[in-house]
């Protein structure tokens, strides 16, 4: 798929990409905007190890084995991702998707004698 389209959505959670002897622990379901997600690179046997991590074959960071964690998540952060552990080799690619904030709306209560704004979600 071209980086722009998305792959049609997953139903498990998290999704690991194995490229062979090496995981990408990345969300399947998409991801809200403003919030934070960690990624973790990991062996077959299970391990989470230190990596590099890859969007759109572009590389982002070097992380330790606690994960690549990025916050808060915009809709740049869109795409597809993958870690590569120097000595075993790298992650197949996964597709992490953003979605924008839900929208949410203030409502305003007045009574006779108070009034009061609250949020509703």
């Amino acid at each position: 798929l071209p980086p722009t389209a998305a792959p049609p959505p997953s139903t498990c959670d998290p999704t690991e990409a194995t490229g062979g002897q090496v995981i990408l622990d990345i969300p399947a379901r998409p991801v809200m905007e403003g919030s934070d997600v960690t990624l973790f690179c990991k062996t077959k046997d299970g391990y989470r190890q230190p990596a590099d991590f890859y969007r759109n074959n572009t590389f982002i960071t070097a992380a330790p084995e606690t994960g690549f964690t990025i916050s808060p998540v915009q809709q740049s952060d869109e795409g597809f991702y993958r870690c590569d552990v120097g000595y075993v080799g790298r992650s197949a690619e996964s597709w992490l998707s953003v979605r924008g904030q839900d929208p949410h709306f203030h409502f305003l209560f007045i009574s006779h004698d108070s009034y009061y704004i609250t949020d509703v979600f």
